[in-house]
């Protein structure tokens, strides 16, 4: 699936912390909830969203669908498994 997108892929939640500091051109962070290390994806997008970079925050996992009140304000929950039409559809609502 070719949008036009260039994704930055990271190994854990710390390695994406690095790249959004190396970075100031990103827009988006899509997360799973399910990281290695000893934060997950809800807790890399928490620290993302009080961190004040105005990234548009897009959350999946395929276990359960987390209850809203621990995404982040504005944040999207995609669950698994999802269509490349869904994904698309997230990230152009999550560009509006």
């Amino acid at each position: 699936m070719d949008a036009g997108l260039i994704p930055l892929c990271a190994a854990d939640a710390h390695q994406a912390l690095r790249i959004l500091a190396d970075h100031d051109d990103i827009a988006i962070l899509f997360t799973d909830v399910d990281l290695p290390g000893d934060f997950n994806g809800l807790d890399l997008a928490r620290r993302v969203h009080a961190s004040g970079l105005g990234l548009d925050i897009i959350i999946t996992t395929g276990r359960c669908e987390p209850d809203e009140s621990l995404l982040p304000t504005g944040a999207q929950f995609l669950a698994k498994p999802y269509s490349g039409a869904e994904l698309l559809k997230a990230i152009h609502t999550a560009e509006c």
